[in-house]
């Protein structure tokens, strides 16, 4: 601990352990002083006024015959309250402990949950996480495109931004992939390449996925108002440049392909975290 966090815990120490022993004497602060040193003080004032007039002693003899017990008085009652501060500090800085000790147990049974949670998860599937209907919602979406191309070759592209602040490109591609029975690639680090690296780039939208299309592409008009609802897009007319030099299709490709081009800002999340994160604000 920093020296800083030393003196704050001594503090609250100390006041926690006065406030005990005020409470003890079932007083408040002033009241302690009052009871413990002002009406002592006060009684053997009191104490001298009245030998002096009952023996008719000088002021100053008398002064003299009362000034020892009363200094042995306040002494007597330092002595016991510093012992009841002592006894209360050794109390506190034991329940201190305890507490400690107890909040050590409680981290440590939830550390263990939460391994065993994070264990769990890499084997299973929580159906009632987020995660799950964005992907079964995914899932279908591309089923309902497979269907409206009839059979037609498809390609699907992904790239995404070397500074995304999340991989969900490649999650989207790689389920995508199952389903849309068309052709996927990406996304590709652009480190090597910078022709590639600046398509990425260029007119991309940080928060959003911009789904270039063909103009008159039914199917992916589908494609994207059923997405529309799991992912932040926005639509654009301008094709993948030089297809030819992105990928290969085989030497039986007619060519003819349709060619759906995602392009993934730096901070795309799923409408789900959006709203959440709407909600918590």
């Amino acid at each position: 601990m920093a020296v800083h966090e030393w003196r704050s815990a001594a503090d609250s120490l100390v006041s926690r352990t006065w406030s005990d022993v005020v409470g003890a004497n079932g007083t408040s602060n002033l009241g302690f002083i009052l009871t413990s040193f002002a009406i002592p003080i006060v009684g053997a004032l009191l104490g001298v006024a009245n030998f002096r007039w009952r023996k008719k002693q000088s002021w100053s003899e008398t002064l003299q015959n009362s000034v020892e017990p009363t200094v042995l008085l306040l002494i007597a009652v330092v002595l016991v309250q510093s012992a009841t501060f002592l006894c209360l500090t050794v109390k506190g800085v034991y329940n201190d402990h305890k507490a400690l000790v107890n909040r050590n147990a409680d981290l440590i049974r939830q550390l263990d949950s939460a391994n065993q949670e994070v264990n769990d998860r890499k084997q299973h599937i929580y159906f009632l996480d987020p995660a799950m209907g964005n992907l079964r919602a995914m899932l279908m979406d591309f089923d309902m495109y497979r269907h409206a191309q009839k059979g037609r070759q498809c390609v699907m592209w992904f790239s995404e931004p070397q500074n995304a602040h999340s991989h969900l490109a490649g999650e989207v591609a790689q389920f995508s992939n199952v389903v849309s029975d068309c052709s996927t690639f990406g996304p590709f680090p652009g480190a090597n390449n910078p022709d590639l690296e600046k398509e990425t780039i260029d007119g991309i939208v940080p928060d959003a996925v911009v789904f270039h299309m063909d103009r008159n592409d039914k199917a992916a008009l589908i494609l994207f108002d059923q997405l529309a609802s799991v992912l932040p897009l926005k639509m654009s007319y301008v094709p993948l440049p030089n297809r030819k030099t992105h990928y290969s299709l085989g030497p039986n490709a007619k060519g003819n392909e349709t060619v759906i081009w995602f392009q993934f800002g730096t901070d795309v999340k799923w409408n789900s975290e959006r709203w959440t994160a709407k909600k918590a604000n």
